[in-house]
């Protein structure tokens, strides 16, 4: 699953860009979170959505502590 056309319009992803600089929300993050989103959406089931969001969580915050430790 791909993440909403948004991620891939120039203008949009700027705006994106901005907006998570300014409320400090990790650009990566918020596209894997909408990709869970739009995975179960529509489905009429939440099963597993939260189980997703606790992996991309988990991840973001993996690759921030790698980050931070200069790996």
């Amino acid at each position: 699953m791909r993440p909403p056309a948004c991620f891939d319009d120039r203008e949009a992803r700027r705006l994106i860009d901005q907006l998570c600089k300014k409320h400090v929300v990790d650009v990566l993050l918020l596209e894997e979170l909408c990709e869970v989103i739009g995975r179960h959406s529509g489905s009429g089931r939440k099963d597993g959505i939260v189980s997703e969001f606790n992996t991309c969580i988990d991840a973001f915050l993996e690759r921030h502590r790698n980050e931070e430790s200069g790996e």
